[in-house]
């Protein structure tokens, strides 16, 4: 776990105290963990008399009443000091007897019965029934501190492919449930046939999940596809346990528009099992699991319900486009959605229930720009007739491997910025920005390779630090390597001594390029006068060079220097001092480095790829690097792309031959070039670090307050009457808008050492102006 919250250390707790207990008392783990659930669930339940997921009838008030006393007892018993064990079983027996009037319940063994591990189980469910957070520490106590992936995906797709608000689910065999439980949106749908286990339908009726006994659903997610349920009598249709027939049969007879089941199984499958695969053409997809889930069977089998017409089954691989969605199976569940319907949604065993959502759009238009197309290591269409020969469902048969995997899985699309230069006279410059660790270096390193493999112009690559990508593309044709790697992966400080030398006398020894290197050496701050020194020169007490020592630069003598012996001089403009290379400051150094590599071998018409120019320099010559790259843009008719982390760099880039792109979520979007925006809406928007009377916090605050505003005006009925479905609406607008104040008041509070009290105040008197709209709304509902 990279990062954990307060709640993840509550969880942690709990489930090393259930284990203190086992261990201590000699029992399960397991065994304690039930007793644990049981008592906290019976507290629960109580508490929240109310609460039941049937209709009461005159048993559920009987139990209640009659558990309300027992429990009681119960208490009493354990706090006195006076433990009768049969008090606990026989809070068990009216626990049991309330769920079997829901479902079918399996009854359960109970073994923990002494009085001291009961009473500390006791104790520690008591104080998590008054906890905040109840409902998560219900179930990581239930799932044994432990998480699969799997469920969540389920959970999204669930949602995604369902556009109604409420529809059913059903898990076979029934073991998390999570789409109906975690998700709210579902109901619970159990077959008849199963017997649930008692835990399990603890935790559903904990979390107020309506569960209906019924042969059909809207959704079957099937766990295993060899599960003991398919080889119940009523289930076969040959000698052998199929959840496939199982699954497929269902989705046949089913009475509903549009139904679908997912089945978790192997890539490798027996004879009869592969017959139920493709018999009634119901078989839309086959998706290979993410590595991260660290699933046991890797494959899930999607069916729906109405007939596959276009006879091409989907074999879909997520390891490589998991990381790209940045490892969240909410993009991932979308994503997989969208795709099984790009080619035509009429013939999709589903429905699409997907918000507006620019990120996801950007995803499908990044691998799909022109409509489906098979793409190598994400998905390939096969033929239902190749299926019917092969006893291999591996997706890795199917799915051709990509030869430039990293490049064409990259977290940020390069496309956006190779396009931007269709235009050449228009654009000059592209510009990214972005916090580290997002992917702008994978970017340029992609976009370096393709334009490289286009061929027709030089690429100039300059990069610095041992991370330097562009090394490994020194070798091309076209390329030119500026970086500080050397061979092993080595960078010399000696050998930049040596270079800068070398490239200045280069550039003097090119009458067509020295008089535009001297403009760049006076617009950041030095003078045109260069020295040789001494490389074994060293400084006197003042600081200064004895000047009879250093011998001034002049292209005719640099024909007999020996470059080894000595070293690059300048002065700065502001004072007389003759300084060495290796004594200039770092950024001083990169700066006279950087700009003595391009000038020394550019040619009209190259591109530049640079990656971060501004590690180690001054804010102000972060200011003047854009400046500087235009003068070398029109004086070699010659364009570039940067990639920075600095705000004032992209704040100082002139907007009319240039673009500019955030990189953040991987996504890669364009940036306003609006002359309001400034170094301050750039800090807060895309690193999240507030100043000081910051307008962009005003400006967000006003825009969540009005667009809310427009929501609901546009929701109100004449003489302010509003429906059921309209308010419902407006609370999940309410919810969404308090998140977004929420993220800004974080945000706030991260940067305590900033005096923001007038930011905050703003912040809360837009809260309380949402929560007045929302109140007179509700209040005035007709």
């Amino acid at each position: 776990m990279d990062t954990f919250t307060d709640l993840d250390i509550k969880k942690s707790s709990l489930i090393k105290k259930i284990k203190s207990i086992a261990e201590m008392y000699s029992h399960s783990f397991d065994d304690v963990c039930n007793s644990f659930l049981l008592l906290f669930f019976t507290q629960d339940l109580l508490q929240r008399i109310s609460y039941s997921a049937i209709t009461e009838t005159e048993n559920t008030k009987r139990i209640i009443d009659d558990l309300s006393i027992r429990f009681s007892s119960f208490k009493k018993s354990l706090m006195n000091y006076r433990f009768d064990v049969s008090s606990f079983y026989s809070l068990f027996e009216l626990v049991y007897e309330y769920t079997t009037l829901i479902v079918k319940t399996r009854r359960p063994e109970l073994s923990v019965n002494r009085e001291e591990a009961l009473r500390d189980l006791f104790y520690l469910s008591e104080d998590c029934v008054n906890d905040e957070h109840r409902f998560e520490l219900f179930d990581v106590v239930f799932k044994r501190g432990k998480y699969e992936k799997i469920d969540d995906f389920i959970r999204h797709f669930a949602v995604a492919t369902n556009p109604s608000s409420r529809f059913s689910f059903q898990e076979i065999p029934l073991v998390a449930g999570e789409a109906a439980i975690t998700g709210k949106v579902a109901e619970l749908a159990i077959d008849p046939d199963e017997d649930i286990s008692f835990y399990m339908v603890l935790r559903a009726l904990f979390h107020n999940v309506h569960m209906i006994q019924t042969e059909q659903a809207d959704v079957l997610f099937v766990r295993d596809f060899r599960a003991p349920f398919f080889r119940k009598e009523n289930h076969r249709h040959n000698h052998d346990g199929n959840a496939f027939e199982y699954v497929t049969n269902k989705l046949r007879y089913s009475t509903m528009r549009r139904s679908w089941s997912m089945v978790l199984g192997s890539g490798k499958i027996k004879d009869y099992e592969r017959r139920s695969l493709y018999l009634f053409d119901l078989l839309y997809a086959v998706i290979e699991l993410p590595k991260q889930y660290k699933s046991r069977l890797k494959n899930l089998y999607l069916f729906g319900s109405r007939k596959n017409t276009s006879a091409n089954v989907f074999f879909i691989k997520t390891d490589l486009i998991y990381p790209v969605l940045q490892q969240r199976d909410d993009l991932l569940a979308v994503f997989l959605a969208q795709l099984l319907n790009i080619e035509d949604s009429t013939k999709s065993p589903f429905l699409l229930n997907i918000d507006d959502n620019k990120k996801m759009d950007y995803f499908i238009n990044r691998f799909f720009p022109s409509g489906y197309k098979d793409v190598p290591g994400l998905v390939s269409e096969v033929p239902v007739e190749v299926l019917r020969d092969t006893s291999s469902f591996s997706v890795d048969k199917f799915v051709s491997k990509s030869v430039e995997s990293e490049a064409l899985f990259s977290p940020l699309d390069d496309q956006l910025i190779y396009s931007s230069f269709s235009d050449i006279d228009k654009v000059r410059g592209c510009y990214i920005i972005g916090n580290n660790g997002v992917g702008k270096s994978l970017l340029l390193f992609r976009l370096a390779n393709r334009l490289l493999s286009a061929g027709g112009r030089n690429i100039l690559l300059l990069s610095s630090g041992l991370s330097d990508r562009f090394y490994m593309l020194r070798n091309k044709p076209h390329a030119k390597y500026l970086g500080d790697k050397q061979s092993g992966g080595r960078i010399s400080f000696q050998r930049r001594n040596l270079e800068i030398t070398q490239r200045v006398i280069a550039i003097h020894k090119n009458s067509a390029v020295k008089p535009f290197f001297e403009e760049i050496l006076s617009e950041i701050g030095f003078t045109a006068e260069l020295y040789y020194v001494p490389v074994s020169f060293s400084l006197n007490s003042k600081h200064l060079y004895d000047l009879s020592d250093i011998v001034k630069f002049s292209s005719a003598y640099s024909e007999n220097i020996d470059e080894k012996k000595y070293i690059i001089a300048i002065k700065r403009k502001d004072n007389e001092q003759i300084l060495a290379f290796d004594n200039l400051s770092s950024g001083e150094q990169q700066l006279l480095l950087m700009f003595a590599r391009v000038i020394s071998v550019i040619t009209k018409g190259d591109m530049l790829i640079i990656d971060e120019p501004e590690v180690s320099m001054h804010v102000a010559w972060q200011q003047k690097l854009p400046y500087i790259f235009d003068l070398i843009a029109k004086k070699f008719a010659c364009h570039f792309v940067v990639a920075t982390h600095s705000p004032l760099l992209i704040n100082s880039v002139e907007p009319d031959n240039n673009l500019s792109f955030i990189a953040e979520d991987g996504i890669l979007s364009k940036l306003p070039q609006s002359p309001v925006r400034n170094v301050e809406a750039t800090i807060f928007d895309k690193f999240h670090v507030v100043t000081r009377n910051n307008r962009s916090i005003y400006e967000k605050c006003a825009k969540i307050v009005s667009d809310f505003m427009s929501i609901v005006n546009s929701h109100v009925q004449s003489e302010d009457v509003i429906s059921s479905d309209d308010l419902y609406y407006i609370e999940n607008e309410k919810i969404k808008a308090q998140v977004k104040i929420d993220d800004i008041l974080k945000m706030l509070n991260e940067n305590k050492y900033q005096n923001l009290e007038n930011e905050i105040a703003l912040v809360s008197t837009s809260q309380r102006a949402i929560d007045e709209l929302y109140k007179n709304i509700s209040n005035g509902r007709g």
